[in-house]
């Protein structure tokens, strides 16, 4: 006799579908989640349902931000950040106090620059060069109705000129696209330039917190910082394993932080060895 537990994924829904209707298939999607072809189809039947609305709404430590959905990549990468991230976003959030500048270096969709500027008083910077990224992240803004956030379509870094960004994951995760290393297929030019000559020319205010994760070029955007940082309160970095393409390291970038005088603690990793840091006076 056939069991639940030898039933075929498909077969599997259809009993539990013909048996109790769509209320009893999502009590066994539940039941059954440690399973992951089970959590993957409870995922995409989820993630249809934000489709079809064209936006999801995220709370974090209090504060809710809605992300724009048009296509299948927007629901994967929102869900990753929310997923994976939520720590971070939480700690940005209790660390912010009123008229704060915030610094949003490697913006994405926006995630992180709607939460900080859901203080009313907050400054917000976001920089972001990935052109396709830059038209998401102003149509969040305009959907949650932010006024206080600015977009700056450049890469920080260490040096003021152009130079090569990947754009070859652009149609799966726009997110992922980084400073190319190398000469390659899917790149395009894009302004670089240092947060410390931005502060001097009156593009930007100096920064009281500061985000960063730019897929590994990290240490070149603390690089190009050096007269801002004393005046930064904390900073959140990602580490990501792409570092050693840049020519530097985990260590080397914790130790340039130390030496800048901040106090460093990790506040969430990832299973592709990238974690968080958390790096306060």
């Amino acid at each position: 006799m056939q069991t639940v537990d030898n039933m075929s994924l498909f077969e599997r829904t259809l009993m539990f579908y013909k048996e109790g209707g769509l209320f009893k298939l999502v009590k066994a999607f539940i039941k059954y989640t440690r399973n992951s072809r089970l959590w993957e189809l409870q995922w995409k039947l989820r993630l249809r349902y934000y489709l079809l609305r064209g936006k999801r709404t995220f709370s974090i430590g209090g504060v809710r931000t809605t992300i724009r959905l048009n296509q299948y990549k927007d629901g994967w990468e929102s869900n990753f950040a929310y997923k994976t991230e939520h720590l971070v976003m939480e700690e940005v959030l209790k660390e912010l106090k009123p008229n704060d500048v915030f610094w949003d270096v490697g913006a994405s969709f926006g995630f992180y620059s709607l939460l900080a500027a859901s203080c009313a008083s907050a400054v917000v910077m976001a920089f972001e060069p990935h052109p396709i990224t830059v038209e998401r992240l102003a149509k969040n803004i305009e959907l949650n109705r932010k006024s206080n956030i600015q977009i700056l379509q450049l890469a920080l870094s260490d040096s003021k000129g152009k130079t090569r960004f990947n754009m070859i994951d652009s149609d799966i995760n726009p997110g992922s696209s980084h400073l190319a290393t190398d000469e390659i297929n899917g790149t395009i030019e894009v302004e670089t330039s240092r947060g410390d000559d931005l502060i001097e020319n009156g593009t930007v205010p100096k920064p009281d917190i500061i985000k960063i994760d730019v897929e590994g070029a990290e240490h070149l955007v603390i690089k190009g910082m050096q007269s801002a940082l004393p005046s930064c309160r904390v900073l959140f970095c990602e580490v990501h394993p792409n570092i050693r393409k840049y020519g530097s390291s985990a260590e080397d970038l914790e130790k340039i932080l130390k030496n800048t005088g901040f106090r460093i603690e990790k506040i969430q990793e990832r299973f592709d060895d990238t974690y968080h840091l958390k790096a306060r006076r």
